[in-house]
């Protein structure tokens, strides 16, 4: 079948500290944060991944489809410009990021 668009999976995990976190209230202020401003901006999916009961440590994905490997690593480049301009004012560390853009070929219908 000609015409069906290729599939591309970007994919981005993040480790991030939150010295700040005195309580998990506080834990989950930042990253509601975080989460919030990446999929107002870049219309992302996100996930926070825990660990859970930990103040100070947050496990973040974000993930989107998109149709061309270029597309794909545009958009993880813009995930960490946002994360980075973020990290001071929101009050986190990033200590790992890391990024992936996979391709799955095409549908068949």
């Amino acid at each position: 079948m000609t015409g069906v668009p290729k599939i591309f999976l970007a994919i981005t995990l993040m480790t991030i500290r939150i010295p700040s976190a005195g309580s998990l209230k506080d834990r989950r202020h930042v990253v509601k944060s975080l989460i919030d401003l990446l999929r107002k901006r870049l219309n992302v999916s996100v996930s926070d991944l825990g660990p859970d009961n930990t103040w100070d440590l947050a496990y973040i994905a974000v993930a989107s489809v998109t149709s061309s490997a270029k597309e794909a690593e545009s958009l993880l480049d813009a995930v960490e410009r946002s994360v980075l301009s973020a990290e001071a004012k929101n009050g986190f560390e990033i200590i790992n990021f890391d990024r992936e853009v996979e391709y799955y070929g095409q549908i068949k219908g």
